[in-house]
């Protein structure tokens, strides 16, 4: 955490409407941790690594987009915090590709497109995490979009419920939606991968699984912007009810933009607030207790924080999460520098509302985000294959 990391987390402190998207570097190959570059590593910005990519934009021999590039540069921090923040397709992307030697480049003639890596007239195929950065600004672009047009809360355009975002809600929405990977593409192997770790940390980006669209989507949301003073909490409660397609899962994601550290600082999140989600009984007592990030309890040194319960079949939660069930989410400010600090929480679940229309059962995603101990008791023929079927391409806002 260098002079860049704290110029960036400076200006989006004093500027909170703004957020800023940085490619977390291409030097994870060989499993290679702390290889995050600067300013990637600064706290307000969204540090994004790469996965594959589906279909043409693969190489021969690559599996699908639920793996994470080899070449996509992992965490910790100096300061022990999680990057990159989320993945998105980097590997390969095809693009435009300027020539500089040519006037007029456009689309090859004979409509071909090039190979995974090639290139053909105006059409350029390429990776890295500079590919996977872009990917997520437009999908951060979409999001804003959705809150200045009203989308928030009925999922549907209304002009009186328009609004402007915070940063950190659209750091929050993205993070909180973003779903698990299998593992590092190595070529040669699979690396393995789990949520939270230095490697995949929030997964994959998916707008299906962050925004509530009628109809559209698999989930409702819960939104809120809200300003803590120090040792006060806030709590969220909701009862799961309806049909949709997340009656089994729910998801709290808290951001907050955080003063900047001292450059070489050694714990450098200043403000610490708490996430966690109780779960009541028929008598209102507490039952369990989930803390963010994968650890069993608060965490101190970063400023996203994610608890997420699937109680589907075959996930460690199962039946952990029902209709008629009753949860709070609780956000407290446990330590502040300042006097209050300013938070963005997404609360993703099913509050009453029915399943989407749309049918995403050949998506890409639908098979290949297994765990690593479901895709053990699976042919290696079939694990190769499994990646490449065709996905759905949703639109949100036709």
């Amino acid at each position: 955490y260098g002079y860049l990391a704290r110029s960036w987390d400076d200006f989006l402190y004093n500027n909170d409407e703004m957020l800023a998207l940085v490619a977390a570097g291409n030097s994870g190959g060989g499993n290679t941790f702390a290889s995050v570059g600067e300013p990637a590593t600064a706290k307000n910005i969204i540090s994004v690594g790469a996965s594959n990519s589906f279909g043409d934009d693969l190489s021969r021999g690559m599996l699908g987009p639920s793996h994470v590039a080899s070449f996509s540069s992992k965490g910790k921090t100096r300061d022990q915090r999680s990057k990159p923040d989320v993945i998105a397709p980097g590997h390969y992307i095809l693009s435009a590709g300027a020539r500089p030697d040519k006037k007029g480049e456009c689309d090859p003639s004979d409509g071909k497109v090039p190979d995974a890596g090639g290139n053909r007239d105006g059409l350029l195929s390429i990776s890295g995490t500079s590919m996977a950065t872009p990917v997520t600004a437009g999908t951060a672009a979409i999001i804003r979009q959705y809150f200045l047009e009203g989308y928030y809360p009925s999922g549907e355009k209304n002009k009186t419920d328009a609004r402007i975002p915070s940063g950190a809600l659209l750091k929050a929405v993205l993070m909180n939606g973003a779903q698990y990977m299998t593992g590092v593409d190595n070529g040669w192997s699979v690396f393995p991968s789990v949520p939270y770790d230095d490697i995949q940390n929030f997964g994959r980006i998916s707008l299906i699984d962050s925004l509530s669209l009628s109809d559209k989507t698999n989930l409702e949301a819960i939104v809120d912007e809200y300003e803590l003073d120090g040792g006060v909490s806030q709590i969220y409660n909701v009862t799961i009810q309806g049909s949709c397609s997340s009656l089994n899962i729910l998801s709290a994601t808290l951001v907050w933009t955080d003063p900047p550290g001292a450059n070489g600082c050694t714990s450098c999140v200043l403000n610490d607030l708490d996430l966690k989600i109780e779960k009541y009984g028929a008598n209102g007592e507490i039952v369990n207790t989930f803390y963010p990030n994968g650890l069993s309890r608060p965490d101190d040194r970063n400023n996203a924080e994610r608890v997420r319960l699937d109680g589907r079949i075959g996930d460690a939660h199962e039946g952990l999460v029902k209709k008629n069930d009753t949860f709070g989410i609780i956000v407290k400010a446990n330590n502040l520098v300042t006097n209050s600090q300013k938070y963005a929480l997404v609360i993703t679940g099913c509050y009453g509302g029915k399943a989407n229309i749309l049918d995403i059962s050949s998506s890409v995603f639908t098979n290949s985000t297994r765990s690593m101990s479901e895709m053990r008791h699976i042919s290696p023929l079939l694990r190769y294959f499994l990646p490449m079927y065709a996905y759905s391409l949703l639109s949100f806002f036709g």
